[in-house]
């Protein structure tokens, strides 16, 4: 006899290999975690899709893996060689939890909290960037960095992404009298990005810690359950 069909799946794994996981191995799409559809007695990747959602953002208290989603992200756009390049960088103002991504070959840089210099000099490199992108996009008339590498024949353009753990730290530094400078090219990078494949993906304890960045990062906010903690995610699409 055939035994009858199981009314459920399996639970969830705590952990899963990205290697398993990225198996389309895009710039499109990065997977960054699985979860459960009851409904459809299924069991879906959860993917960040960077020309479609812009930013990503998570929130959550200390312990929900905030952190270990963006070491995750960073990872899978090591895994892109079937899409494009991405490159990586990272600011760490939640407790050095990314200096473990220096050692990427895909990562440009990881900076700490405490060095004014670089993170000042990275954002208005960010902001020239986008700036340098959106006249070249233009001529190619690409509305994505996919479109433009096809266009204008540059395979190897890459995908920026740039990693913020503890984003609510950020604005505490740089939402501030005597340095608006740093914070207003942020947010300019975050809300003309998308289109020139320039994306934030951040961290931060609570919405209200993000300020007026907020409306850049998460234009239109969905709530996703990451496993079985208790932490929120927030992307730039509905679910």
């Amino acid at each position: 006899m055939v035994p009858p069909r199981r009314p459920w799946l399996d639970e969830l794994r705590s952990h899963y290999s990205l290697i398993e996981l990225a198996s389309q191995r895009l710039d499109t799409k990065l997977v960054f975690g699985m979860r459960d559809d009851p409904e459809a007695q299924a069991q879906h990747e959860v993917v960040f899709e960077p020309d479609r959602d812009g930013n990503l953002i998570a929130f959550g208290a200390s312990g929900t893996g905030k952190t270990t989603l963006l070491r995750t992200i960073a990872v899978a756009s090591g895994f892109s060689d079937k899409g494009g390049p991405s490159m990586v960088y990272a600011l760490d103002f939640a407790g050095r939890g990314l200096e473990v991504l220096e050692q990427l070959p895909n990562v440009g840089s990881v900076i700490d909290a405490a060095d004014d210099e670089r993170i000042r000099r990275l954002v208005k490199e960010l902001r020239e960037l986008v700036d340098r992108r959106a006249a070249d996009f233009a001529r190619c008339e690409a509305d994505t960095i996919v479109h433009y590498r096809e266009r204008a024949n540059e395979p190897d353009e890459p995908r920026v992404l740039v990693l913020i753990d503890g984003l609510g730290n950020f604005a505490s530094e740089y939402d501030a009298p005597g340095r608006y400078e740093v914070w207003d090219r942020l947010a300019w990078v975050a809300a003309n990005g998308r289109a020139v494949g320039v994306h934030l993906v951040a961290t931060a304890d609570r919405v209200n810690s993000v300020g007026p960045l907020s409306p850049q990062l998460v234009p239109r906010p969905a709530r996703l359950p990451i496993g079985l903690r208790s932490g929120l995610l927030s992307a730039g699409h509905e679910h």
